[in-house]
C-alpha cells in the first residue's frame, strides 16, 4: 500500500501548536482544576453506579412481573379473557411506573452530576484566584 505524503507544517501551524502547548503545559495554576476534576469524576462514578444499580433492580422486577403476568394469563386466560386482560393491565401499569422511575432517576443523576461539576469548578476557580493573589503579593526582605 503506498504511503501518503505527510502534510508539512506551515509557520501558522507551528504558531498554533506553540500556543496550544502553553495551554496544556504543566502550569501550577492548573493544579486546582485537575484535583477538582478527579474529585468530580469520583463522585460522578458513584452517582452513575447508584443509578445503574437501581435501574438493574427495576429490570429484575420487570422480568419477575412479566413471568407472573404470563403465568396468570396461562392459568386462567382461556376460560376468562377478562382475567387475562386484567393481568396484562396490571403488568403494564407496573411497567409504566418503572419507566417513570427510570426517567426520574435519570433526571436526578444528570442534575447531581451537573451540580457536582459546577461546584467543583467554582472551588477550583476560587483556589486559582487565591493562589494568584498570594503570588502577586509583594514580599519584603529585611535589610541586613
Amino acid at each position: 500500500m503506498p504511503r501518503s505524503k505527510a502534510a508539512r507544517m506551515t509557520p501558522s501551524d507551528r504558531a498554533d501548536l506553540n500556543a496550544a502547548s502553553v495551554l496544556f503545559s504543566a502550569n501550577p495554576a492548573h493544579a486546582p482544576h485537575f484535583a477538582h476534576f478527579l474529585k468530580a469524576r469520583e463522585r460522578i462514578l458513584e452517582e452513575t453506579a447508584a443509578f445503574g444499580a437501581a435501574w438493574t433492580q427495576r429490570r429484575s422486577q420487570a422480568m419477575q412481573a412479566a413471568l407472573e403476568a404470563g403465568s396468570r394469563i396461562a392459568a386462567g386466560g382461556v376460560q376468562d379473557p377478562g382475567a387475562a386482560g386484567q393481568a396484562f393491565a396490571d403488568w403494564q401499569q407496573g411497567a409504566m411506573a418503572r419507566l417513570s422511575d427510570d426517567a426520574a432517576d435519570w433526571a436526578t443523576l444528570m442534575t447531581r452530576c451537573a451540580t457536582c461539576l459546577i461546584d467543583n469548578e467554582i472551588e477550583a476557580v476560587e483556589e486559582t484566584v487565591d493562589g494568584a493573589e498570594r503570588a502577586a503579593k509583594p514580599t519584603y526582605a529585611m535589610p541586613v
